[in-house]
């Protein structure tokens, strides 16, 4: 995707994003945005993945680091230790996430990882019951059958992202593996 008159007409920048995505033993995406205009400009982003879980309630999750922005609180800056198990809904930012996160299913009898690059960040969430009701996408039950884990730029704002300077690349990637336990 390149700078359309549509494009330029909301965000007055140049500008080259391609995105990848390769099938083998893993799920492979790469987000990778290059600056071609003649100008800095400043980006942020994040790769939505929705994994299928058998039961949300019996999963745990490692590798995300323990400082987290919740977005639940106010966006209020929070600490955990261990394994993440959930109960309820989640909206988080961790902040200092692993490379590798590793999401164990017993459900289903696998353990999935998400390896990140180029991320700063990474988003778990889930609507759980509640949220899950108010969808009109999503069943009652959805909530329980799946886990976002983003790789994320995360920034408060837009003056706060990467910047890139003209010609620079990032690229932002994540590969999904999974594995029977």
């Amino acid at each position: 995707m390149q700078a359309t008159p549509e494009s330029l007409a909301i965000w007055p920048y140049q500008f080259d994003v391609r995105l990848h995505v390769e099938i083998r033993e893993s799920l492979t995406v790469t987000l990778d945005v290059t600056n071609t205009d003649s100008k800095a400009w400043t980006f942020s982003g994040a790769l939505h993945t929705y994994l299928h879980v058998g039961d949300i309630r019996e999963t745990q999750t490692s590798g995300v680091g323990t400082e987290y922005i919740d977005s639940l609180q106010n966006s209020r800056l929070c600490t955990q230790h261990g394994l993440l198990t959930l109960t309820d809904t989640i909206d988080r930012v961790y902040t200092q996430p692993e490379p590798l996160i590793t999401v164990q299913d017993p459900a289903l009898a696998r353990t999935l990882t998400v390896e990140n690059q180029g991320h700063n960040s990474a988003v778990l969430w889930n609507p759980w019951q509640q949220g899950a009701q108010s969808m009109a996408d999503m069943n009652d039950e959805g909530y329980l059958h799946f886990l976002c884990v983003e790789s994320t730029l995360h920034a408060p704002s837009l003056a706060e992202g990467i910047t890139l300077q003209p010609g620079q690349n990032h690229q932002l990637v994540t590969q999904i593996t999974s594995q029977a336990q």
